[in-house]
């Protein structure tokens, strides 16, 4: 079965293994069955999973306006997504690897799908769309930076990118921490529900 096919996956090349996201059930029964190959996992995120349809979706405000980031976008997006990681996870990729760090998110922009805000050349919403297909989209990177929060820019940021995904598609689907409710009443708000637990592994 495919949890098998998993197992014999991390048995044979361990390291291409870098994250796993899933059902809880089963990504807790992979972590169990790689632990005697050596996995260990360095980072662990309880998470619900939210999705929203062109019924369902709620479009609470106008809508923040944004934009594709660009190249010279890439320093503040770093920050972002750093500053991001070490709120929502307690990992610091710039204190890891940050050049790696720096050079996956460069790639990641030249997909196009990342969308910002910037007021008088800051940042103040970021954004991306992980993967798009006819079924669905998945939004990946919901953030607004703390000096900036109180102003409903969540909402109306996380509106946009929902209706860019809902005109191309059926379905936008996001992962929330468990205990990110202030983030829980802005999805559910925008007419998002909860579909599973989910779980994401970071192993390196």
């Amino acid at each position: 079965d495919g949890l098998d096919a998993l197992v014999a996956l991390g048995s044979r090349n361990p390291h291409a293994v870098r994250v796993v996201v899933g059902e809880r059930w089963l990504v807790n029964d992979l972590v169990n069955a790689w632990a005697p190959l050596g996995f260990r996992p360095r980072l662990s995120r309880e998470q619900i999973a939210y999705t929203v349809d062109q019924d369902t979706f709620v479009e609470a405000r106008p809508p923040l306006e944004l934009r594709p980031a660009e190249l010279s976008d890439l320093e503040q997006v770093v920050s972002a997504s750093a500053e991001m990681a070490r709120e929502e996870a307690g990992d610091d990729p710039q204190a890891r690897n940050p050049k790696l760090f720096r050079q996956r998110i460069k790639e990641r922009l030249g997909r196009g799908r990342d969308f910002i805000c910037t007021r008088d050349e800051a940042l103040v919403f970021k954004s991306n769309v992980a993967a798009l297909s006819a079924f669905g989209g998945q939004i990946e990177g919901i953030f607004v930076p703390r000096n900036h929060r109180g102003r409903s820019l969540g909402l109306s940021g996380t509106q946009w990118v929902t209706r860019w995904i809902l005109d191309r598609s059926h379905r936008a689907t996001l992962l929330v921490n468990d205990d990110n409710s202030s983030a829980r009443s802005i999805y559910e708000r925008l007419g998002y529900t909860p579909t599973h637990e989910s779980r994401t592994i970071f192993f390196s």
